[in-house]
């Protein structure tokens, strides 16, 4: 408990620049390249652009250069960046996908390092810049990303794949804009995260939420925090320190799988997550868990009330999904749970189930797992091909 305490407190303050950067040298090169550098270190060039939202939040979306009539948006999980679906260097899903010539495109939501600008408003002075949930990422981020893409490739339609929450902004865009559907011909869903009364969610992130909001915190995680630095400090050291990490952190969350995340791999993993995340995210997440419904926002109930006329939050209202959605699932993930991923399915209209035949194959394994071309690429590649 105290050391929990103690790492909250430090969250708050910043440390010095000059100890970050030290600590970052000391991490292996694929740790402290960002997206461009790493592509280019796996012999892929990319293309930055800005993606402007219907709320005026300045985003950064990766391009690497393919067959431009089969295009894919890759979206991360909730404490990651575009920088997940390349950490793992030749083994990665980006590096498999430009080989069989798919047009690439990286999304990267707001608030992460890449997506840290809006028109009006300061990340670091304005809390209004923190208003956002997970809702607000699928209804402006990931429309506004699949409408840029759309109009780049001068397609009709666009193959979406999904991490963790990747996949949940897609179930609140695509269900509480229906047109969206038409847009996407099929979604790849990798851990796919909705439903979460079964999920291994840390119970200190209650508690965390309760005091960030106490503290008028929004942002947690952020780059040059103490959290983060004494994070890579620790995670970083082989290989007593990795294997703390991954055992105490890690694996609880995710699932223990010592065969796909090794303690050598901890450095890399460090340099990149997890990253800034607004506290209603983390909030929205926790109410869906406790509520057993995949709902929007609760913001009590006078409030709710006002905003939705009721005094309980709506469920979305998923079948009005008709996009196919092909639910990769992990036998031991305990992020997407394979009880909440069958609520799920039979939620869905339109959905297909495939489980991974690893017996330990859990959340984080779908980004960062050693064996992923072996055990997880043959079905995504294949699917995909399904589509395109």
């Amino acid at each position: 408990m105290f050391l929990i305490i103690y790492l909250l407190c430090c969250s708050l303050n910043n440390v010095s620049a000059y100890l970050s950067e030290r600590i970052n040298s000391q991490l292996p090169e694929d740790g402290r390249l960002n997206f461009t550098g790493l592509a280019a270190k796996y012999g892929l060039q990319t293309e930055e652009f800005d993606v402007i939202t219907e709320d005026n939040y300045i985003l950064k979306i990766f391009h690497i250069q393919g067959d431009r009539t089969k295009p894919i948006l890759l979206v991360p999980g909730a404490t990651e960046s575009a920088d997940a679906y390349i950490i793992r260097g030749n083994t990665s899903l980006s590096v498999a996908l430009a080989r069989e010539g798919y047009d690439l495109w990286f999304m990267n939501v707001r608030g992460k390092k890449y997506s840290r600008r809006h028109l009006n408003l300061d990340p670091h002075e304005d809390m209004a810049y923190w208003n956002f949930s997970f809702h607000e990422i699928g209804i402006y981020d990931l429309a506004a990303n699949i409408d840029f893409v759309l109009n780049k490739t001068s397609q009709s339609q666009i193959t979406l794949i999904g991490f963790s929450q990747g996949n949940q902004v897609w179930y609140v865009l695509g269900s509480m804009k229906p047109e969206y559907n038409g847009r996407v011909k099929a979604v790849i869903a990798l851990a796919p995260v909705a439903f979460q009364s079964h999920a291994r969610l840390p119970e200190s992130w209650s508690l965390l939420n309760n005091f960030l909001r106490r503290t008028g915190n929004e942002e947690l995680f952020p780059e040059n925090s103490s959290i983060v630095t004494v994070g890579k400090a620790i995670c970083s050291q082989l290989i007593a320190g990795a294997n703390y990490c991954l055992n105490a952190f890690l694996f609880p969350i995710s699932g223990y799988n010592p065969n796909e995340v090794e303690p050598e791999f901890m450095p890399v993993i460090i340099g990149h997550s997890p990253r800034s995340v607004a506290r209603k995210v983390i909030d929205h997440m926790v109410q869906v868990r406790n509520s057993r419904r995949f709902q929007l926002y609760d913001y009590g109930m006078a409030a709710n009330l006002k905003k939705y006329g009721s005094t309980m939050p709506p469920e979305y209202p998923l079948k009005e999904i008709t996009t196919k959605v092909e639910l990769l699932v992990g036998p031991n993930d305990q992020q997407a749970h394979i009880k909440d991923v069958q609520i799920l399915k039979q939620t869905l209209s339109n959905s297909s189930y495939h489980e991974i035949d690893k017996k330990l194959w859990g959340h984080v394994d779908f980004v960062w797992g050693k064996n992923m071309n072996k055990h997880l690429f043959p079905l995504v590649l294949n699917l995909l091909k399904m589509y395109n």
